[in-house]
């Protein structure tokens, strides 16, 4: 296990600030076939080594609310994996349920209390969650562009009469595909430089009805 964390460390870039010593195992317990823990001391910090986990907030009424999931991606995102810091101990208790293979070590509360004095350790969380969020965003616009395209060219495709498609308000073609009104205006102009289709007030003219139904063919 020792080498596993020293590993985790090293590549996350966490090991500039603490080693195996600061860590501690989180101890999980099983409770109607469910994998949870409560946790009550304000200013945790939760490293997922392996696996993933999401941590939950139980309201008055007992419902569960989840407030964050957390997983390991350090491979993925070049050594930029993520924590969940607890803030408000008057939340009460978080609940935490994880996969199966899922290792999780919390941070000593000695050394957590040196690390949030630390000016260094707070740029480098900073700055790891910049780049985590940017990247974030960007997977997720690309992939909302390319999925609401490939809606857009089933749709001019499949309703369009003689190549053109009657637009009766863009604001509702947009609810329609679920996404706002400017995702669509994108995904539009990027069809017409294309020059797949000429956009005019109410209208979408086709030129290549080919190239609308090759967007997306084999995938709707």
């Amino acid at each position: 296990m020792k080498k596993l964390l020293e590993k985790y460390l090293l590549k996350s870039g966490y090991g500039k600030f603490i080693n195996t010593d600061d860590l501690y195992p989180i101890a999980f317990n099983k409770i109607n076939n469910k994998t949870f823990v409560e946790v009550s001391e304000p200013g945790n910090i939760f490293l997922m080594i392996q696996g993933h986990m999401d941590i939950h907030f139980p309201d008055k009424h007992g419902k569960n609310h989840l407030l964050a999931r957390v997983y390991t991606d350090d491979y993925q995102l070049g050594g930029t994996s993520k924590h969940f810091l607890q803030k408000d101990s008057s939340m009460g208790n978080y609940q935490v349920s994880l996969s199966n293979n899922s290792i999780c070590y919390g941070i000593n509360k000695e050394k957590v209390k040196e690390l949030f004095n630390d000016p260094s350790f707070l740029s480098f969380v900073f700055e790891r969650h910049i780049r985590f969020t940017n990247q974030i965003m960007q997977e997720n616009y690309l992939r909302n562009i390319f999925s609401i395209e490939e809606y857009v060219a089933y749709i001019l495709y499949n309703h369009s009469r003689e190549g053109v498609y009657e637009v009766n308000g863009y604001c509702l073609f947009a609810n329609l595909l679920k996404c706002d009104r400017t995702t669509l205006y994108r995904v539009i102009v990027s069809l017409e430089n294309r020059g797949i289709l000429k956009k005019d007030d109410k209208t979408l003219r086709i030129n290549s009805m080919e190239q609308l139904k090759f967007i997306f063919d084999e995938k709707l």
